[in-house]
């Protein structure tokens, strides 16, 4: 396997969203066995890099984004301010509850329950005092997420090529890096279908040590179980794609011999104690229940050990 064909993480975070994934799911389980249809989804729960937030969960119409914060001795918080800043920043743009999950050292949780603080204000948050059923459309993000992991799934699928990193952080682009089954790293523009249609010069322009890899385009549709016009939080829908498109072919002597084609993103970091994490099979799609909860957090868990 080439270097960096998969993201690593420092194993002190992997075996803190190990515990954080327990909780919400527990938490979920003790609080809301008994509803149907179960009101909670994971919407991103396997580590990514880059990312705005580690986790987040639907319960009912809101979305729970969080990071993970180790607090030190005295359990006062250690996030990042950058950090923050890019969190909180999302959460205002695509109607999310900004959180902080606060974890001592031993990779225990610092409060009972959800262990959720609200990141602006630090008070707690219970998912189930600020949701409701009222109808909330997806914000262009949540369906980024999904379409991102759809595209990841047809890859795997259709034996398209191994994803080595994905992206769904608004504006950034591109969503996917994988390896083509010919051996070189390949890029990935996920869209929706309303989005801009791709224009490879202006693209590059922008972004242009993207030109020595080939580069596709992948659109998603989501369209609702129901007769709605729009998909809502908490609804069920049906994603369909033809996969991904060829846009751009790498360009030739754009890199140096020590960057060759197929070398690593850029983005992806270089951490101090590494541990693989592929994270396939972790998104479960808007509406999941608790069993669908506790079999992803189960999933992700395995997944990092």
């Amino acid at each position: 396997m080439p270097r960096n064909a998969r993201q690593h993480f420092p194993e002190d975070y992997v075996a803190n969203l190990q515990t954080a994934a327990q909780t919400i799911a527990e938490q979920s389980k003790n609080t809301l066995a008994g509803l149907e249809p179960m009101p909670c989804a994971w919407l991103k729960l396997a580590p990514a890099y880059p990312s705005f937030c580690d986790q987040a969960f639907a319960y009912r119409n809101q979305i729970f984004a969080y990071l993970i914060d180790k607090v030190d001795a005295a359990g006062n918080s250690t996030l990042d301010e950058e950090a923050k800043k890019r969190l909180l920043a999302v959460a205002h743009e695509n109607n999310l509850v900004p959180c902080r999950f606060p974890i001592k050292e031993d990779h225990t949780p610092l409060e009972a329950e959800w262990n959720l603080r609200h990141l602006e204000t630090n008070d707690t948050v219970v998912p189930q005092a600020v949701s409701s059923d009222s109808p909330v459309p997806l914000s262009h993000w949540e369906q980024l997420e999904i379409a991102t992991q759809v595209t990841a799934e047809w890859l795997a699928e259709n034996r398209g090529g191994d994803v080595t990193a994905t992206c769904a952080i608004p504006g950034a682009d591109p969503q996917i890096w994988f390896h083509e089954n010919t051996g070189g790293q390949a890029w990935i523009l996920v869209r929706l279908p309303d989005d801009p249609e791709y224009n490879d010069e202006e693209f590059l322009k922008e972004h242009p040590t993207l030109k020595a890899f080939n580069g596709y385009e992948c659109r998603v549709k989501l369209t609702p179980d129901t007769d709605a016009t729009q998909v809502y939080r908490g609804h069920a829908a049906t994603p369909s794609t033809d996969g991904p498109k060829k846009v751009h072919a790498s360009g030739e002597n754009l890199f140096d011999e020590e960057a060759p084609l197929g070398a690593p993103p850029p983005c992806q970091p270089e951490p101090e104690e590494e541990k693989e994490v592929d994270g396939k099979g972790c998104l479960v799609f808007l509406v999941a229940g608790i069993a669908g909860l506790l079999t992803a957090a189960a999933t992700v868990v395995k997944a990092l050990c």
